[in-house]
């Protein structure tokens, strides 16, 4: 009888669990902070400091569109750099090109330095990327298993994006 009232207690407490994580309570760290780095330039593309520093990795470059008039309650189309997003492994940083009021392509610049943190990030920024083309704000970006620090980093550098973005 004892075993039975413990696997049901089991069964509960587990499909609670996985209601929670499909519901998209976050798995960061509460403690995990970010820190943005905002810099000044032109809001209808990256400044010449926001291409990748040597050593950095990136992903595929944004095509640069000049800024339009937004679509009602959408983002203005452009290029937009979001602000450099340190974490524990270095600094990441989002652009995002935004068309027709959607966000059409994503690019992040990461930390290649050390090896674990490259495997991470090697294989959380496509992730994140695909869903950033899908969203339409960091909320929207889950976390990826196994890389909370870096998708906290990642969602913070593309709200700044989205920032300024908005119309």
């Amino acid at each position: 009888m004892r075993r039975a009232a413990f696997a049901v207690l089991g069964t509960a407490i587990g499909t609670s669990l996985l209601i929670g994580a499909k519901l998209g309570t976050s798995t960061a760290d509460p403690g995990t902070q970010v820190a943005l780095e905002e810099e000044t330039g032109d809001a209808a593309g990256p400044t010449p400091e926001a291409k990748a520093p040597a050593g950095k990795k990136t992903s595929a470059p944004p095509a640069k569109k000049p800024a339009a008039k937004p679509p009602a309650g959408g983002l203005k189309d452009g290029t937009f750099a979001g602000a450099a997003a340190n974490y524990d492994y270095g600094a990441i940083k989002v652009t995002i090109t935004v068309s027709g009021g959607k966000i059409t392509e994503a690019d992040a610049t990461y930390p290649d330095e050390d090896p674990t943190s490259i495997g991470i990030n090697e294989d959380a920024i496509p992730k994140l990327r695909q869903q950033t083309l899908a969203a339409t704000s960091a909320s929207k970006v889950n976390t990826v298993s196994g890389a909370s620090l870096t998708s906290a980093a990642y969602k913070a550098s593309l709200q700044s994006a989205l920032d300024k973005a908005k119309a």
